[in-house]
């Protein structure tokens, strides 16, 4: 199963994405990080010298190569909160099995995001504001894109990483089998 994980910054999808891979036993690219290591720098010197745009070209690229790069095989993929917006991001996300919407009210993503020591250093804010206005301009923008391409959704308010990991692995379970669960289509919709 191909499984790519999309939200907000701050809702927790590379540390889910990171267990779920532990327990369905396949490879976890984080998209971020992946960059980061490419590029040699952080996501906030990337956007210093060659601005956002640089990014999100570094993001593409780096999508792309690693979807192509594991074909049919079994992955998990978390992907920053604005790939979404590019169209060559979603036609990629669109050819996953399951697409994994983790979905926090913006109280919860503000607190998480303040929470996270290494956030600032690594990722600089998009607009420029202030974190509450941020995230919530962010998250009205984004979330009818992460609802098209959802076929499972997860709130990650009350649960901890392990929880919502949990949650998924027993949702893809339900499907009788990995191959039964075919395309993942079947959870269309599905929200816990």
């Amino acid at each position: 199963m191909r499984i790519v994980i999309i939200g907000a910054r701050g809702v927790g999808k590379s540390s889910v994405g990171k267990l779920l891979a532990q327990r369905l036993d396949c490879p976890f690219y984080d998209i971020d990080e992946l960059i980061m290591a490419a590029a040699g720098k952080t996501i906030a010197a990337i956007v210093a010298t060659g601005g956002w745009e640089s990014f999100r070209d570094w993001e593409k690229r780096i999508l792309a190569r690693t979807a192509a790069a594991e074909g049919k095989g079994e992955m998990v993929i978390a992907v920053g909160g604005g790939a979404v917006m590019a169209a060559e991001n979603q036609s990629i996300i669109k050819k996953m099995d399951l697409i994994v919407w983790l979905k926090a009210p913006v109280e919860t993503i503000v607190a998480r995001i303040r929470s996270d020591k290494d956030s600032p250093g690594k990722r600089p804010p998009l607009l420029g504001g202030d974190t509450d206005t941020e995230a919530q301009a962010l998250l009205a923008q984004r979330q009818a894109i992460y609802r098209k391409l959802a076929n499972l959704t997860v709130s990650t308010k009350s649960k901890n990483a392990q929880e919502v990991a949990h949650t998924i692995v027993e949702k893809i379970r339900k499907g009788k089998t990995r191959k039964g669960l075919g395309n993942g289509r079947q959870l269309h919709r599905t929200i816990i």
